[in-house]
């Protein structure tokens, strides 16, 4: 049976109960510390700002609960795209990139993936749903586009990626900046991961996965 939205948004709003105590609040606070009170580092949660904080983890087990699958939060939206790609490329392989997406993603391909031997495709986001993917390790999709707001098929996009044979789940990843909601899951589209750029509402990016999906990507590390 699968889960709906509005079963997913009731568990949102009351999924911290269990571990509250008389007096919490209710709202998780953000935390702006760097520094952690460190007597001693053994079995410490946190130890430093930039590893981690506890806003963070309020943060992807809240985004865990919409989409239903693993979280991963990064502090912007490149960092996101960057670590998803970099993880599931390697020398020989193929990339298919929007044309007409964010710019700093054709930047991020062609100026560093391409000199490492990832061969990059260009490909407008209108022309998706009929390209051809046989031999593409990786299908990059943008939807809608940005800032042309083009929209494709999700599902579709990636049953047709993965009908041409290669990597199985690294085979495609989502990026809906322009316009996220819960509903738009990549992952529940068929897609292998989805990135909530810097400009969204909360500041920040994410990528979900699920179980083994996670940690064979290195999106889990």
């Amino acid at each position: 049976m699968t889960e709906t939205t509005d079963s997913r948004i009731a568990r949102l709003l009351h999924h911290r109960k269990p571990g509250l105590a008389l007096g919490d609040p209710v709202v998780p606070p953000i935390t702006v510390s760097a520094t952690y009170h460190l007597p001693h580092t053994q079995g410490a949660p946190f130890v430093y700002g930039r590893n981690g904080v506890p806003t963070w983890d309020a943060v992807e087990a809240q985004l865990a609960i919409l989409e239903a699958a693993e979280v991963v939060s990064f502090p912007s939206g490149m960092a996101a795209i960057s670590a998803a790609l970099f993880a599931t490329l390697r020398a020989g392989d193929r990339l298919v990139i929007p044309a007409d997406g964010y710019y700093v993603t054709r930047i991020l391909s062609q100026g560093f993936l391409a000199p490492l031997g990832v061969a990059v495709t260009e490909l407008a986001t209108r022309d998706y749903a009929a390209a051809d993917f046989t031999g593409v390790a990786v299908v990059y999709l943008e939807t809608p586009s940005n800032p042309g707001l083009d929209v494709v098929d999700i599902a579709a996009v990636a049953a047709r990626a993965r009908a041409a044979g290669g990597k199985g789940d690294r085979r495609q990843h989502h990026d809906d900046t322009a316009v996220a909601a819960p509903a738009g899951s990549g992952l529940r589209s068929g897609g292998g991961g989805r990135h909530q750029g810097a400009g969204g509402a909360f500041g920040c990016a994410f990528r979900p996965c699920r179980g083994a999906r996670c940690r064979a990507d290195g999106a889990g590390a």
